[in-house]
């Protein structure tokens, strides 16, 4: 991982449309960047969890815990990975680079410390996992 350096001029709609919608710019600094070659599993269903993703660039699949089937595509500004750091579990699903992926990466430390320094950042995750939750379950969220 190397630190996140971004040109905000130079990020697709999408993202900056997530960045602004979750009132996220002022934790960017929080963030470490890494980079997936297409094909390998960024993270494995029964693995501990120890950070969040979002995708700068890329698009990746998400699979069952069992890999029998695709329940998701992911691309640029979807986050993956913030069910299993907020309640602390292992990973519910895996993830796979479709193409190469350039992600922001959240430890759960710094994670820790956004929630302790400011609850808002809690309420908002809380929303994204119930949401997500939702959507697995087959809901539709409006």
């Amino acid at each position: 991982m190397v630190p996140l350096l971004l040109d905000m001029t130079k990020l697709n709609d999408r993202f900056l449309d997530f960045i602004s919608r979750q009132e996220i710019a002022h934790y960017l600094k929080s963030f470490e960047r890494q980079f997936q070659p297409e094909g390998e599993v960024v993270v494995k269903a029964g693995d501990l969890a120890g950070e969040a993703f979002v995708i700068v660039n890329g698009h990746a699949a998400v699979f069952s815990a069992d890999g029998s089937r695709e329940v998701a595509a992911l691309g640029p500004g979807d986050v993956f990975g913030e069910v299993a750091l907020a309640i602390g579990s292992r990973r519910i699903a895996t993830v796979v680079a479709r193409s190469d992926l350039d992600l922001m990466v959240l430890s759960r430390e710094a994670f820790e410390q956004q929630i302790s320094t400011d609850p808002a950042v809690a309420v908002k995750l809380l929303r994204l996992v119930a949401t997500r939750l939702a959507q697995t379950a087959g809901g539709r969220v409006d």
